[in-house]
């Protein structure tokens, strides 16, 4: 049961990470962050394929009692540099195409 988990788990955040890319794409007004959101999606895309292939092969392996590893050594530090990517990627995006109001400079008190 915990293979069949793990491959709802992964989905789950599969499914989240396109949501965000959805909602990038089509609700921010920005054409600027459109392709943030298309990273998100196509990441997402890989991320429930991976798993598929993982889950799949964890299964095979299991109904042949097989000893091997389970352990998935490339998906987890590949999908946190990809959300680092998309972080990094967002908060440049913001930084450069959100102006600073003067009200916020002012110290406060004054």
């Amino acid at each position: 049961f915990s293979n069949e988990r793990t491959f709802l788990e992964w989905m789950h955040f599969a499914t989240i990470l396109a949501s965000l890319g959805v909602a990038l794409m089509h609700g921010v007004p920005t054409p600027e962050s459109v392709p943030i959101g298309r990273f998100l999606v196509v990441t997402a895309v890989v991320l429930a394929l991976r798993s598929l292939h993982t889950f799949h092969w964890r299964a095979d392996a299991l109904d042949g009692k097989e000893i091997i590893d389970y352990h998935d050594r490339l998906g987890p530090p590949a999908i946190i540099v990809a959300l680092l990517v998309a972080l990094g990627w967002s908060v440049a995006h913001a930084m450069h195409w959100v102006p600073v109001p003067a009200s916020a400079l002012r110290p406060l008190g004054r």
